[in-house]
């Protein structure tokens, strides 16, 4: 279950001010109602038990946590905090680390439940990307802290008319974690719908590690 904070796009000059959204885990809660609000109600606090299936009302796009490569969630199940698995396959035996250790399902990720409920459409307009660094074996097609908008609302995704925007925080061990993390917001909602309402959950607080 995830806390939510939502964002709505308003005009401030001649500047476009957007709202942030935070997630973070949290148990107890079977349905949607909102904590709080700031800004003069331009950015809201939201509990959800899902941001994607059960966003805040009238959220009209989503800010997607994913990786580099925007290829979603490739994995039956991956670490918590990285680094991300270089196989073509990965299980608990495969993976050289204490089993022990967090492993997180593709259900339990929003950039995993996009990419399945996403299907061919979304794979399609993930492709039609360019690729700006890497290679054909790891192509990467929007660097940590950056961010890219696809326009896609289909099936169970239709909510979000003004489309997707997927945004790369990066992982929490990194030495410039903090800095990356807020480029990754700011263009995250740069790319937003103005006078429009943008869900987003708290990024970095998933596979990538952040407490």
């Amino acid at each position: 279950q995830s806390a939510v904070r939502a964002c709505r796009v308003s005009d401030i000059g001649q500047e476009t001010s957007k709202a942030c959204l935070a997630i973070c885990p949290t148990t107890h809660k079977s349905r949607m109602h909102r904590l709080a609000r700031y800004r003069s109600g331009r950015v809201e606090l939201w509990i959800t038990p899902c941001v994607v299936t059960m966003p805040p009302p009238r959220s009209t796009a989503l800010i997607v946590p994913t990786n580099e490569r925007l290829c979603g969630t490739q994995f039956a199940h991956f670490p918590k905090g990285g680094p991300t698995p270089a196989a073509t396959k990965i299980g608990e035996r495969d993976y050289e680390r204490p089993r022990a250790e967090r492993l997180l399902y593709q259900c339990e990720s929003v950039d995993g439940i996009v990419t399945e409920f996403g299907g061919a459409a979304y794979e399609s307009a993930i492709a039609d990307l360019p690729i700006v660094s890497g290679d054909a074996d790891y192509p990467v097609r929007c660097k940590t802290g950056g961010a890219v908008r696809v326009p896609i609302a289909t099936g169970p995704l239709a909510a979000f008319a003004d489309g997707l925007i997927l945004a790369v925080p990066p992982f929490y061990a990194s030495l410039s974690w903090r800095g990356q993390l807020l480029n990754a917001y700011s263009n995250a909602f740069a790319l937003g719908p103005p006078t429009r309402r943008i869900a987003t959950p708290l990024m970095g607080a998933g596979t990538r590690g952040a407490p």
